[in-house]
């Protein structure tokens, strides 16, 4: 069970980022970039 969700949650992130990436290619990695160094 446990590996079920890691798995959902890894695809679930991987989507989620291609969305961002491809709909906002400059913004989204700047704001993930500004969100990380931020903590």
């Amino acid at each position: 069970m446990g590996r079920v969700l890691i798995v959902s949650l890894v695809l679930l992130f991987a989507a989620v980022h291609i969305v961002c990436v491809s709909s906002f290619p400059k913004t989204a990695p700047a704001f993930l970039w500004t969100r990380y160094r931020h903590g």
